[in-house]
């Protein structure tokens, strides 16, 4: 009897531990799926973009700049207009950063109102101003745009010797 009772045990552990592992499974992948979901999103990539290529993050943290674990997504989408907001962690060989930006996308493409990444010291880089400070040219100009309302006009040829083409007039002094 007490061998039949300790088979029932042991198919009894079995099978609760084998529940509890295919739980944990479960959740492991289930997060998984959900980060891979977050990350995948076009605020975060673009967002991620930005941060890797910005000078004063990489002046902080080094290069390269790699994907932290911590990433939190939120979208609302209303009428046609979705407000994404995204915050994750970003790491570089000298230190780690958390990125947060907020677009709004109206169908015209992405448009950050914030993007944002504050250091453990307290500094915080706004990409939107270093955006805006220093823009970059378009590569399918030809010519940089010009930001006033009046038209580029056209450069006048100058004669070299504006006497000579004088000289030849009659009412000149």
């Amino acid at each position: 009897m007490a061998s039949s009772t300790s088979k029932v045990v042991i198919i009894t552990l079995v099978t609760v531990g084998g529940v509890m592992l295919a739980s944990c499974g479960c959740c492991f992948l289930g997060f998984f799926g959900i980060l891979g979901a977050a990350r995948s999103s076009p605020t975060y990539q673009q967002s991620l973009e930005v941060v890797k290529s910005s000078q004063p993050v990489i002046d902080k943290i080094g290069s390269p700049i790699t994907e932290g674990m911590s990433t939190n997504l939120n979208f609302k989408s209303d009428n046609g207009v979705t407000k994404t907001e995204v915050t994750y962690s970003v790491n570089g060989p000298n230190g780690s950063a958390t990125v947060t930006a907020e677009t709004l996308d109206q169908g015209e493409g992405l448009q950050f109102n914030v993007h944002r990444v504050a250091f453990p010291d307290g500094t915080v880089v706004d990409l939107n101003a270093a955006a805006k400070a220093d823009p970059q040219p378009d590569p399918d100009m030809d010519v940089a745009p010009n930001d006033s309302a009046t038209p580029p006009v056209a450069p006048m040829e100058v004669d070299p010797n504006p006497d000579a083409s004088q000289a030849g007039d009659a009412s000149a002094p």
